[in-house]
């Protein structure tokens, strides 16, 4: 031990897997380790009062940010939080966890000036008792804002001393909380807050912290800080490597190992009688038409004269001109080439003019303008045709569930219709409809049947969900623009839910609203290996004027 101690180790993280019970040796383990690298101590065993007493001050805890006991422990909770801790989890807490312990853990803190994703995490022993009520009431107290739920309540605070936000989540049986977000306004900007925090699905039980690195470079620059030294390497040290000395013997030179069919062929096994030479004829779609179209609508901007206060109702007001009134449905028993043309054609020309009644969208350059409506036009369709069947299934609870709206005024029934497929590929249409449908375990019409959004709520879903997915798309300035797009945006459904509907706790709702522009973007990402392997198999034989357009869409 004392040879170890003359020669600290330099390591970012140590984990104590066994029980502690002597004092003397675990400060003399703990003092191995430089107190300047070591920032993360994770302790599963028991770990006793004379022990967390002994180490609690030493150097090397001082400086943790990062601090995990999973065993059982009675010490104070404020005793045992280091000064510049990031993150604190305590897993089995056996004294009584009061509501002013809890109190007085939430305000340290908040008044400390805390770091983005700074958090904490108390969690009693079953035997231990936790009043969650009285907890919640005195929180309350101090707090800008809760939203409760079956299995806790989030309480939300405003950092004095900062522009973030701290949220703390109560359960039964303990407490836990977060700094999650930087804003300038918290209350104007709930809404911004609610959005990004469930489209990153951001918990509090998992926070990836700005201490995470995951890109090679950023590791090993990590190494080096750590102390790792390129002359250290050593080499040659695997027993089987081919070496004189190497336990393997050595392969004459004229031996050869026999090839696969596929070593010999140089393709994978998998696609190894498949002809990649095998000449497909592609049908080509020349969409230049609307693209034309486009540029001419938003080239003929139209005077109008609003009834609304804000951007979001302003653009209301454009989905309910879009939509218009449709009474009558007209059944489709074929889906062919023309009709899905047909409905290419009217989202994106549908979506264009919808853009038109968005004022700063209408301030942006020709070439901007066509760049984001190929972006968006088609997880734009994606969401309105759930809103659509919703809708009707809401307005007909006793008609099918095989029953779809393709788009405005247009329905098939899926048990009933026939796909023409021959446009599309050389495979059978229940072959390949097979292969690109991508089943999903959330049922988005379900889920806007049961919340029934109001004009102005799916409008700002339809805003948020194409903006969010043009800006990855995007990047650069573009992605500025949307991003701006989206602030305004939540300051408008913020007025909305606070001024008209009177709906100051609303962080429930929104989340649930949230959680399906989410779950629509997550198949949209599931979707992309599929339609890799599509193109690397010749199943779909498209070729398009405009194939960004397609992306995502499901035919490119």
């Amino acid at each position: 031990m004392g040879e170890i101690g003359k020669h600290q180790v330099k390591t970012r993280r140590l984990v104590i897997l066994t029980d502690l019970s002597i004092p003397d040796s675990f400060i003399k383990l703990t003092g191995c380790f430089d107190s300047a690298i070591l920032r993360k101590i994770r302790i599963t065993g028991e770990v006793s009062n004379e022990i967390l007493e002994a180490i609690i001050v030493t150097e090397q805890w001082k400086n943790l940010d990062d601090v995990t006991l999973q065993g059982r422990n009675t010490t104070p909770i404020l005793q045992l939080l280091p000064p510049n801790v990031i993150q604190f989890s305590l897993n089995r807490y056996d004294l009584i966890l009061s509501p002013n312990d809890v109190v007085r853990l939430v305000q340290r803190y908040i008044n400390r000036n805390s770091r983005h994703g700074s958090y904490f995490q108390v969690l009693t022993t079953p035997e231990t008792q936790f009043d969650e009520d009285a907890t919640l009431q005195q929180l309350r107290s101090i707090a800008m804002g809760f939203d409760r739920t079956d299995e806790y309540t989030d309480v939300m605070f405003e950092m004095p001393s900062t522009d973030y936000v701290f949220v703390a989540r109560v359960f039964g049986v303990g407490v836990q909380g977060a700094v999650f977000l930087d804003i300038k306004d918290t209350r104007c900007n709930l809404a911004k807050f609610v959005v990004q925090l469930v489209h990153m699905e951001l918990t509090l039980e998992r926070y990836i912290q700005n201490y995470s690195y995951f890109c090679k470079p950023c590791r090993l620059q990590k190494c080096f800080e750590a102390g790792m030294e390129t002359s250290n390497f050593q080499y040659h040290r695997d027993s089987l490597h081919d070496s004189n000395n190497s336990l393997v013997p050595r392969i004459p030179y004229k031996s050869k190992v026999p090839q696969t069919m596929g070593t010999f062929v140089g393709r994978p096994e998998m696609i190894l009688f498949w002809d990649s030479q095998k000449p497909t004829h592609k049908t080509y779609i020349d969409v230049n038409y609307l693209i034309d179209e486009a540029t001419r609508i938003f080239g003929n901007p139209v005077e109008r004269v609003y009834l609304a206060s804000n951007r979001l109702q302003r653009l209301s007001l454009g989905l309910n001109v879009v939509r218009g009134n449709v009474k009558n449905y007209r059944f489709v028993t074929e889906l062919t080439q023309k009709e899905v043309s047909d409905t290419w054609q009217f989202y994106f020309l549908a979506v264009a003019k919808w853009l038109t009644h968005f004022t700063e969208f209408e301030e942006l350059e020709m070439s901007v303008k066509l760049t984001i409506l190929q972006y968006i036009w088609h997880i734009w369709s994606v969401l309105d045709h759930h809103s659509l069947v919703s809708v009707h299934q809401r307005n007909n609870p006793n008609a099918p569930r095989t029953q779809t709206v393709t788009r405005r005024g247009v329905m098939v029934d899926k048990t009933k219709v026939h796909f023409d497929s021959t446009w599309l590929s050389d495979y059978p249409s229940r072959q390949i409809g097979g292969f690109l449908r991508n089943p999903s375990s959330y049922n988005v019409t379900g889920a806007l049947v049961a919340l029934q959004p109001t004009d102005v709520e799916m409008t700002f879903m339809l805003a948020q969900l194409s903006f969010e997915y043009a800006g990855k798309r995007c990047q650069g300035e573009v992605q500025k623009i949307l991003e701006r797009f989206q602030d305004l945006l939540a300051d408008d459904i913020h007025q909305y839910y606070t001024k008209e509907l009177r709906m100051h706790s609303y962080f429930g709702r929104l989340s649930k609203l949230m959680k399906v522009n989410n779950a629509i973007q997550k198949k949209i990402w599931e979707a992309r290996p599929r339609m890799e392997l599509a193109k690397i198999f010749n199943l779909i034989k498209l070729d398009f004027s405009h194939p960004e357009m397609f992306k995502d869409s499901g035919y490119n």
